[in-house]
């Protein structure tokens, strides 16, 4: 496994669904989503009361190679602000990665140190951001306290840094995201900078573990039956199930569920574009428990009569998003835009 997360931001998931967490103290808790380059776009934002800078990650597996890239659209909002203008994360604790620019000059840097201060300069990029632009930026950062720590950043497929034999003051990472700095002085926040089209790969395996390169990241939803309708809807019975699980962003007026293990769903999704090839597929499930005790459940995927699932997850009383990575379609390699469409995707109930 080499691709560790993705997202369009289409499915408007919020930071409390346990896809994202803060790492500051917003007083929002979820996001700010807007139109992004293809959809929707996530809305880089400050604290409500602009005391501070505000983040938001997703955890990944500890690794010493992180491959990432996102879709950009920076501007001159607060202009006076520029180590923390707008930056993308890559942390552990304690110490973070972050590439960043000068709104002023629209120099483009990759630092490394605290969140929240100037750090230390590893990387300069020949060529800065491009203002009120999509651009689709890549890094390939490989951890090292030492000296063979290295970062190439690309942007829009073309090189633009690579630096090696240097100390990037971690020896792993275990965390990505974004982050957009804030102080008392700054007026509130106004949705200018924007990102989109996300992924985050390792080294590992022998597929996606180097650049990707320009990216869409598409979310689709249930449009209708597949194989399996053990599930009961809020409705009170198991027909047309999909409808009661088709919204973007989720809803929990209507939902699915059972209280007997090996119970599942699987729904045909609408249709992607034929064209193209598919980096993989990620599940992503919306889920709670309604009763004390302990209760879990996994994403499911089927092609062709052959099912995978995914991890079981502990589930709480709090709505959360399960993600499952899927490199290959079940029972074969990699996708197609036809498997694709022709698979389907669900929830089992487990212990």
């Amino acid at each position: 496994m080499t691709l560790l997360h993705a997202d369009g931001f289409d499915s408007q998931m919020a930071l409390s669904s346990g896809i994202y967490r803060e790492h500051a103290s917003y007083t929002a808790s979820i996001p700010t989503f807007v139109t992004g380059r293809l959809g929707t776009g996530y809305a880089f934002q400050t604290q409500s009361d602009n005391t501070g800078s505000t983040n938001i990650r997703t955890d990944i597996p500890a690794t010493t190679t992180i491959i990432a890239g996102w879709a950009w659209y920076p501007t001159t909002v607060y202009a006076s602000r520029t180590e923390n203008q707008a930056s993308f994360i890559i942390g552990n604790t304690g110490t973070v990665l972050k590439v960043c620019f000068d709104p002023t000059t629209q120099a483009v840097t990759v630092r490394t140190g605290a969140e929240s201060s100037t750090g230390t300069a590893l990387a300069t990029a020949s060529e800065g951001v491009t203002l009120n632009t999509w651009d689709y930026w890549e890094i390939k950062v490989v951890a090292s306290t030492g000296t063979s720590g290295s970062i190439i950043l690309r942007k829009n497929g073309v090189e633009v840094a690579n630096v090696t034999g240097i100390n990037t003051q971690a020896d792993s990472y275990n965390e990505v995201g974004f982050h957009l700095g804030g102080t008392s002085t700054y007026s509130a926040y106004s949705g200018a900078h924007r990102a989109d089209d996300w992924y985050v790969c390792d080294a590992q395996g022998t597929v996606n573990n180097d650049f990707l390169g320009d990216v869409s990241v598409l979310a689709i939803q249930p449009s209708g039956n597949g194989s399996n309708s053990g599930l009961t809807g809020s409705d009170g019975d198991s027909t047309d199930n999909y409808a009661l699980v088709d919204e973007a962003p989720p809803s929990t007026a209507d939902y699915v569920g059972s209280a007997t293990p090996g119970d599942k769903d699987t729904y045909a999704y609408s249709d992607i574009p034929t064209d193209g090839s598919i980096k993989g597929v990620m599940v992503r499930s919306y889920a709670a428990k309604s009763d004390t005790g302990t209760v879990s459940g996994r994403n499911v995927a089927l092609h062709s009569g052959t099912t995978v699932n995914g991890t079981d997850a502990a589930l709480s009383t709090d709505y959360k998003s399960f993600s499952t990575v899927l490199e290959d379609v079940p029972g074969g390699s990699g996708w197609t835009p036809a498997q694709v469409n022709a698979a389907e995707f669900g929830w089992e109930v487990r212990a």
